[in-house]
């Protein structure tokens, strides 16, 4: 997409807007604890905040990463798997069964329609996340919906009867929950 002199695209880069602490682990298992920083989707690059500057971490130049409660491998870290390596998978689930989640930018074009002065003007980037579904590393489904995929675990056999009160529902925690405990 070629954009004129002037034209902006709307949407940030980030995984996150919010500057979280965050442990940093490095190919040589050498780890930095508790520095602001945000994860560039765009770049792959981890953005550190310190005495108010913005220092850049190449995304390849780490192993891992944790913030705000998650943590971040990259995919050459889990060749097991068979993902892509230069990208970075959120660890949802790591047991027998393991959910990870893959957040990419999309740039979604303008849709503004001139004769009738509606739609977007501005290109904009939006957010797209995968969910992965192993099973003993082995991929056993893919989903850009979290929805699809509840669907897609509840009608399996490998998982143990547990927690049969309440229903499986469409949220992260809830398939954490599920995923840890009913597992086999």
């Amino acid at each position: 997409m070629n954009l004129e002199q002037g034209e902006e695209i709307e949407g940030h880069f980030y995984e996150s807007d919010t500057v979280y602490p965050t442990n940093i682990r490095f190919p040589d298992d050498e780890i930095i604890e508790s520095v602001d920083a945000k994860f560039n989707l765009l770049t792959n690059n981890l953005e550190l905040k310190i005495n108010n500057q913005t220092l850049i971490l190449r995304g390849r130049m780490l192993k891992s990463f944790s913030q705000n409660g998650s943590k971040y491998v990259q995919g050459k870290n889990l060749q097991n798997y068979g993902l892509i390596d230069s990208l970075f998978y959120r660890v949802i689930v790591n047991d027998k069964c393991q959910l990870f989640a893959t957040s990419q930018l999309v740039l979604q074009p303008n849709n503004y329609n001139e004769i009738l002065d509606v739609g977007e003007k501005k290109d904009r980037y939006i957010k797209k996340t995968e969910y992965l579904f192993f099973r003993n590393e082995e991929l056993v489904y893919s989903s850009v919906s979290l929805k699809k995929m509840t669907k897609f675990i509840s009608k399996r056999a490998y998982f143990q009867p547990c927690d049969t009160d309440r229903r499986l529902k469409s949220t992260e925690s809830d398939m954490q929950s599920f995923l840890s405990n009913c597992c086999r």
